[in-house]
């Protein structure tokens, strides 16, 4: 009989072991399924705020383009503006100083003319008088014009 309640004994010894293993294996089951939920979640959670953060970071791209592109509008404006007013100040310049050499060059002109006609009517009898005269002449004929 001893042998009986030994085996007995020996059995249920067996299966509280057996269950307390269980036990412990679903416990070590259940924490491993809550961490890999919880690591599935921060995964998740990473993935997202990376999306968040692409679609964030593609808007400031966007934005950053539209604003280069207005720098490079005004750029190139401002550069044909400053083009087309240095051509102006350029033509103007270009305009007085032609101006000033056509005057320096009448001038000139009108001086050799002066010496040209002393010399020819220097040449001629009563040189002086017919210089006179025709200089009178030419002033009457631009009154009358």
């Amino acid at each position: 009989a001893n042998d009986k309640a030994e085996k007995g004994r020996e059995r249920k010894l067996k299966r509280k072991e057996y269950e307390q293993l269980m036990k412990v294996q679903k416990l070590h089951n259940k924490y491993e399924k809550v961490m890999l939920e919880h690591s599935s979640a921060l995964r998740i959670q990473a993935l997202y705020r990376g999306h968040l953060g692409w679609k964030a970071g593609r808007r400031w791209m966007l934005q950053m383009e539209r604003v280069m592109a207005w720098h490079a509008l005004s750029h190139a404006s401002a550069i044909c503006i400053s083009r087309r007013w240095r051509g102006h100040k350029a033509r103007r310049y270009v305009a007085e100083r032609q101006k000033e050499i056509a005057k320096y060059i009448l001038a000139l002109r009108r001086a050799e003319n002066e010496e040209d006609e002393k010399e020819y009517w220097s040449t001629l009898k009563f040189g002086e008088r017919r210089r006179r005269l025709y200089y009178h002449q030419q002033k009457y004929e631009q009154r009358l014009k």
